[in-house]
């Protein structure tokens, strides 16, 4: 059932609504860009319609890849707050221990051609010999002690300093050998390195450089280094000359010799420039075109299905949010199948727990609070609050207040809920309820979606974690928490898996820190002339354009 406001809204701007697929509103953007890897042969993962693999590899030549220019600000693996940048990194450095397509770690895209846990706490790291950093110089163990090093020091406030965080110290053995002395057992710290925290960038260049510099254009030790980058135009790679890896039938790697990136912000004039035949690979079309344009036979699909979770953040300690009933209600006030149908592709899943179909973590057993006017009252009444508490402050997500998020406020208000907006404002979303991120606390939720991280520690700790980067108010989840730190010590994936499942029941239940609604779906979409084109995503679901052959 939808709310008459909505059924207004939808026949006054559906001709004009024009959404990047599979995020569906501007708050949502974070959500189709990353994804998770799925670990048990389920249908969720990279789904493709491609044929690029066929036949032999070529070599040489310029792929163009239309993008939106949204979010290129660093790329610097080490800084930086959005998941778009991974993409662009990828092709520059490497990680310590890296990952494949299903999220299992894979020594051959690895700087570590071996890694042994040998006590709980203790990690040796046998490492590759002959690998050169893009200046010339040779990648040693001691590269290793001095990123993790820049990563862990607090004053640094490194991205992904809370994945590292249970490495005590790094102690150098040889060259080739680094052992890993923990604070405690970590069992997402191995996959972690797939990730920001594990990728290896050369001293040398950056204390010759300087900070700014590597922002720019970090020296790493992959496929490609950055060339050229013009803002708001264009990023041009060039293929590494002497670079390590081979494929897996031996042959060297890259196989392009340059990656340009055109930045189109307009998405219809992205869409036309893919279709003119002006760039060979297009990222983010509008939701309509999409469905076009996936089913013409003339073009190359792939899918990610389990890209993220999309929900609305709440301070669950910001009245009237702090009382649980308020919260259930709110929760069952959310019309998200109307959503899933008018913003997205309409393929999209309705969140369970938190974890996306596409990590070992989900658990479509959970029964969330879905879309019942009827219950929804019945929890306000239950909550004993008198009606005029029953408002949310609320922070648009960006300059304007987007049609979903009017959408969302409409749902709500049939069973009595009144969003109380804040003003709109750039980045106000952080400014004004992520307290984890230097937020003033000063709204109450504000909505946006979480990028899949490969291991559910990632994906599940910044939110059902008192301390985490994405518990809004930094509010106590005491139902969660120890949870979260048992699972992180546990190697044994079963019994992680059961904890997880018993997490997210915890935090559906209470509505610790996140209202959720679906799941994302991440699509890439190529000319014939792609070759290889079933590689485009990696374990997390994010591109990777090296992979690649023209």
């Amino acid at each position: 059932m939808e709310s008459n406001y909505w059924s207004r809204v939808l026949r006054a701007r559906v001709a004009r609504r024009r959404l990047l697929a599979g995020a569906g509103a501007a708050g949502v953007a974070g959500v189709i860009i990353a994804c998770g890897g799925g670990s048990d042969g389920s249908t969720s993962g990279t789904e493709s319609g491609a044929q690029g693999s066929a036949g032999t590899p070529k070599y040489g030549g310029t792929i163009k890849i239309g993008y939106s220019g949204g979010s290129i600000t660093n790329f610097d693996p080490h800084f930086g707050a959005s998941g778009a940048e991974h993409q662009f990194f990828f092709s520059v450095t490497e990680p310590i221990v890296g990952y494949d397509q299903k999220g299992q770690l894979d020594a051959s895209l690895s700087l570590a051609e071996k890694w042994e846990l040998t006590e709980p706490t203790r990690i040796t790291l046998k490492l590759r010999s002959g690998i050169k950093f893009h200046d010339g110089t040779e990648f040693t163990a001691e590269d290793v002690k001095w990123n993790i090093q820049r990563i862990i020091d607090p004053s640094a406030a490194a991205t992904p300093r809370s994945d590292l965080a249970s490495i005590d110290s790094v102690e150098v053995i040889n060259k080739t050998e680094a052992v890993l002395k923990l604070k405690e057992p970590s069992a997402p710290l191995l996959t972690n390195f797939g990730d920001r925290g594990g990728q290896i960038l050369s001293r040398t260049a950056f204390e010759k450089g300087g900070k700014d510099a590597f922002r720019r254009g970090p020296v790493g030790t992959g496929g490609f280094t950055v060339k050229e980058w013009v803002d708001d135009a264009y990023i041009v790679y060039e293929a590494n000359p002497s670079y390590w890896r081979k494929d897996a039938g031996g042959q060297k790697l890259p196989y392009l010799q340059t990656i340009r990136i055109e930045i189109i912000p307009d998405a219809t004039v992205r869409t036309a420039a893919f279709e003119a035949g002006d760039v060979d690979v297009v990222i983010g079309v509008p939701a309509t075109d999409e469905k076009r344009l996936t089913a013409d036979p003339n073009y190359q699909v792939v899918k990610f299905n389990g890209s993220g979770t999309s929900f609305w953040y709440i301070n669950h300690e910001f009245p009237p949010l702090d009382n649980v009933w308020f919260r259930r209600a709110l929760s069952a006030s959310l019309d998200r199948e109307s959503y899933r149908k008018n913003f997205l592709t309409g393929e999209e899943t309705i969140c369970t727990g938190f974890a996306t179909p596409a990590t070992w973590a989900h658990d479509p057993s959970i029964v969330n609070y879905n879309y019942d006017l009827t219950k929804a009252k019945e929890y306000l009444q239950r909550s004993g609050l008198p009606q005029d508490k029953w408002k949310i402050r609320t922070q648009p997500f960006s300059t304007t207040i987007s049609d979903a998020e009017l959408f969302w406020a409409a749902s709500a208000k049939e069973a009595g809920i009144i969003f109380d907006w804040a003003q709109p404002e750039r980045d106000g979303w952080q400014k004004r309820v992520l307290k984890g991120l230097g937020g003033d606390g000063s709204a109450a939720m504000y909505v946006a979606g979480l990028s899949l991280r490969v291991d559910p520690d990632g994906h599940l700790g910044p939110v059902y974690t008192q301390k985490g980067a994405y518990n809004s108010g930094q509010s106590p989840v005491p139902e969660t928490e120890p949870l979260i730190v048992k699972a992180r010590q546990t190697y044994d994936q079963n019994q992680r898996k059961t904890l997880y499942s018993e997490i997210q029941k915890k935090g559906v239940e209470n509505v610790y820190s996140a209202v959720m609604f679906t799941y994302g779906i991440s699509r890439g979409l190529a000319r014939k002339n792609v070759g290889n084109f079933q590689a485009w995503f990696g374990g997390e679901g994010k591109p990777r354009f090296g992979n690649l052959w023209i």
